[in-house]
């Protein structure tokens, strides 16, 4: 599942991206597996302390890193990450 997180906004900021982010992917067709995390608000700081939000996108699929990434890119700052997913190991009986 496709996950977006929020980093560095306030409440209001965010609520106003998600809805953003929403309406923008709303023709993909893996819209519905796609997740929110919307955690506490807080800051990110650059170097000399100046506000940077941005967006990250979590994905096992490149090409949707880099399509949901460009829907995104006039809106916000967009980190995308390709992580990698093992489903858990059933034990057998013996």
């Amino acid at each position: 599942m496709p996950t977006i997180e929020f980093f560095g906004y306030t409440e209001g900021e965010r609520s106003d991206l998600l809805n953003c982010v929403r309406w923008a992917m709303k023709e993909l067709a893996y819209r519905d597996d796609i997740v929110f995390v919307l955690g506490a608000p807080n800051q990110v700081a650059g170097w000399a302390g100046s506000s940077r939000p941005f967006v990250r996108i979590l994905t096992r699929m490149p090409e949707r890193a880099k399509e949901m990434g460009a829907l995104l890119r006039s809106a916000c700052d967009v980190e995308t990450v390709i992580i990698g997913f093992e489903r858990r190991r059933e034990e057998t009986s013996g």
